[in-house]
């Protein structure tokens, strides 16, 4: 995700190299010292094999600077398989499509902007997305029929408008669907009815009739 300035072109032989040209951005010393190696001593950092495979910074106090452009890049982490932070500020860029290998994205509470990038619905191996509580807008892409793999589902709590796709009623393993609190109009999909795995389903706080 291209938010951070001079983080956009790192070398993937040294995936981790380039943390510290951000962390200034991003967090205090106290939580990624300068000296120290991201691996082993960077809190909220995972790492496998050398390798930088899930980003943590939930909750965690950002830098004077970092507070006032509260962004960050992780575009050259094409390992990474978890993504979770906060006080994250602009859109969703194109290029997070890219992560094949991302389990999980939890970028809920932020003040995340625009459109959802179609290019979300790239991540086959993708169990877990939450973008609830943010300032996006647009509709549902298409695209999110190809999430297979996707069991938690929650856009609630944003901006989003027009009808739910009714490729959403083909996940086979969904278990959570959360679109509360948009501005959804028309009628609920009857392919809602087809998720056999689903478990928990939340549309309220919407202008949505039966179908």
């Amino acid at each position: 995700m291209s938010y951070c300035c001079h983080c956009s072109h790192w070398r993937l032989e040294t995936p981790y190299s380039k943390l510290h040209d951000c962390r200034i951005s991003w967090l205090r010393s106290k939580d990624w010292p300068k000296k120290a190696d991201p691996c082993f001593n960077w809190t909220g950092i995972s790492c496998q094999n050398g390798s930088v495979i899930g980003i943590n910074i939930s909750g965690f106090h950002r830098t004077r600077v970092g507070s006032q452009n509260p962004s960050f890049s992780v575009d050259a982490l094409m390992n990474l398989t978890n993504l979770m932070s906060s006080s994250v500020v602009g859109p969703i860029p194109l290029s997070v499509g890219n992560s094949s290998n991302l389990t999980s994205l939890y970028l809920s509470n932020n003040r995340i902007t625009s459109l959802i990038p179609s290019s979300l619905g790239q991540l086959s191996k993708l169990p877990y997305l939450d973008l609830s509580q943010n300032l996006l807008a647009g509709s549902i892409p298409l695209e999110f029929s190809s999430l297979g793999n996707l069991s938690l589902l929650d856009l609630s709590s944003n901006f989003l408008y027009g009808s739910i796709p009714t490729g959403i009623g083909a996940l086979p393993k969904l278990q959570v669907l959360n679109l509360s609190n948009n501005n959804f109009r028309s009628s609920i999909p009857a392919q809602l009815g087809d998720l056999g795995s689903l478990v928990e389903l939340d549309v309220g706080m919407n202008d949505l009739s039966r179908c």
